[in-house]
């Protein structure tokens, strides 16, 4: 069956109308993309200036990179503490700060000779 001409700028604004409403999904899918990378660039990937600022109030600081390690102390939100340079740890998987099934932890100095451990989605780099 042949289409006729009067039928054929019917099907073409039907397909510019399907096609304008798939790319905004796109669009937005593409957004939400740089989002998420915008969010995960906020928190410390290794400690890489030394200091790290905590993200988070009542974050605790483990002896341990283990979720059920002994709290050594508790830092507040904004607060600062120096940090092993470039150095991240691998332990327990943990669901924090914004981030599942997370696993790298970053050295903290809670005192003179004294280092703890604590989940580097919950830092960012000072």
């Amino acid at each position: 069956m042949r289409e006729s001409s009067q039928l054929r700028p019917i099907a073409m604004l039907l397909a510019a109308a399907a096609l304008s409403l798939v790319s905004p999904s796109v669009a937005n899918a593409a957004s939400a993309d740089a989002a998420r990378s915008e969010k995960s660039a906020s928190y410390t990937d290794s400690c890489a200036t030394g200091l790290a600022v905590s993200l988070y109030n009542g974050l605790k600081i483990r002896s341990q990179p283990k979720n059920n390690a002994t709290v050594i102390a508790t830092a507040g939100l904004g607060d600062p503490y120096p940090c092993e340079l470039d150095t991240v740890k691998l332990g327990d998987r943990y669901n924090g700060c914004g981030v599942y099934n997370a696993n790298g932890w970053i050295i903290i100095q809670v005192g003179p000779e004294r280092y703890g451990y604590s989940a580097m989605t919950c830092w960012r780099d000072a």
